[in-house]
């Protein structure tokens, strides 16, 4: 079904005429080393309760 909506979506579309520049791409790739840092960090804190967690089973 969300095959098809999507095929639909790009069927149907119009040129957006949109201009991305440099700075654009430079947020994105910042927006995902970002959400790896944080997972890291995030794993490196609650690694002793991931671990004990996983033990007990």
């Amino acid at each position: 079904m969300i095959y098809y909506t999507a095929l639909f979506m790009l069927l149907l579309s119009s040129p957006s005429y949109a201009y991305l520049d440099g700075g654009t791409a430079n947020m994105l790739i910042q927006v995902i080393f970002g959400g790896v840092a944080g997972g890291l960090v995030f794993i490196k804190l609650y690694w002793q309760k991931i671990v004990s967690y996983f033990k007990k089973k």
